[in-house]
């Protein structure tokens, strides 16, 4: 289940990635191995992106809430995504970092995109 702030992020986060020139091929794919934010594709690469969306100036930087074990989820439901969608695109794994201004209704400050994030 997705809450405001998470919603916000994701949508930012497509946002941002179609202005950088990249298709979106799917929000929040599900498969019974995992969950992707966003699937996404450049000139050479397929991107299961996670999206984490955070109050700036907080003690931990969001990328850090992307464990082993979320990876390995994301990496499960990716394998299940090209079983059927396979472009002939390098798979990749990214995490897009959504900050929010304090204090602010929902504003965003900026946004941080990790290309390659995770193997």
């Amino acid at each position: 289940m997705i809450n405001k702030t998470g919603l916000l992020g994701e949508r930012a986060a497509a946002h941002y990635l179609r202005e950088k020139g990249y298709t979106v091929m799917a929000v929040n794919f599900y498969s019974r191995t995992g969950e992707v934010d966003i699937i996404a594709e450049d000139f050479k690469y397929t991107c299961f992106i996670e999206v984490k969306t955070r109050t700036q100036g907080g003690m931990n930087e969001p990328r850090d809430s992307v464990g082993r074990e979320k990876q390995r989820k994301i990496k499960l439901a990716a394998d299940f995504y090209l079983l059927s969608h396979d472009s002939g695109l390098i798979p990749r794994f990214d995490i897009i970092e959504v900050l929010i201004k304090p204090d602010m209704f929902f504003e965003i400050s900026e946004i941080n995109h990790i290309e390659g994030a995770f193997i």
